[in-house]
This record gives C-alpha cells, structure tokens and sequence, in this order.
C-alpha cells in the first residue's frame, strides 16, 4: 500500500474514534487493505512526529498495556486535503474512461 494512501486510511479509521494498533490492522484486512505491522508501526509514530496523531498508554482488561491512537486537528485537516486530492484524481480518471468507453463521442465531465 502506498504511503500517502496508508496514512489516508489510519486517520479516516481513527477519524471515528480513538484505536489501537491491532484493531487499526483489523479494520484495514476488513476492507482489503494489506499492510506489514511493522510498516503500520512506523507509519503510526511518523504520523505522531508530524502532529496528525496522538498517543497514550492505557491499561487492558485482558492483556498488557496498549497504545492508543487519536487523530489531532492537524490529521484532520490532512484527511480532508487527501480526500479532495482523490476526488480530484477520481473525476479526471473518469473523464478518461469515459472518453476510452466512447471513441469519437464527446467527452463530457462526469456529474457529481
């Protein structure tokens, strides 16, 4: 998974709230998404170094003590950024195949 893409999935997986890190690798296999624990353990703390995450320690009912991620205002805002950049790409890679799909047709910009 593209990094740029990886760090768009963790902050919209805690943009519903707070998680830790086995629970992030779950939602993520969920939704068919492939991603090494280690590389999401690093992509987690260099996401904390640039202020888009936080973290805490916080005590398991049944296990050792886990890190708990939330997102910060920063991630937020970058979650929007990222999300208008796919949006962006969306409606231009649309516009291709729909000009592919109807050769000699009129290209005509997709409708929101």
């Amino acid at each position: 998974m593209r990094k740029d893409l990886r760090t768009a999935w963790l902050l919209l997986l805690l943009r519903d709230g707070a998680s830790y890190g086995y629970e992030l690798r779950r939602e993520l296999t969920a939704r068919k998404m492939k991603l090494d624990p280690a590389v999401m353990y690093r992509g987690l703390r260099e996401m904390e170094q640039h202020g888009l995450i936080s973290s805490r320690w916080m005590r398991s009912d049944t296990g050792p003590k886990r890190r708990v991620y939330d997102i910060t205002d920063a991630g937020l805002r970058e979650l929007a950024r990222v999300a208008a950049t796919i949006a962006a790409a969306r409606e231009e890679q649309t516009t291709f195949l729909t000009a592919f799909e109807n050769p000699g047709g009129a290209v005509t910009a997709p409708s929101s």
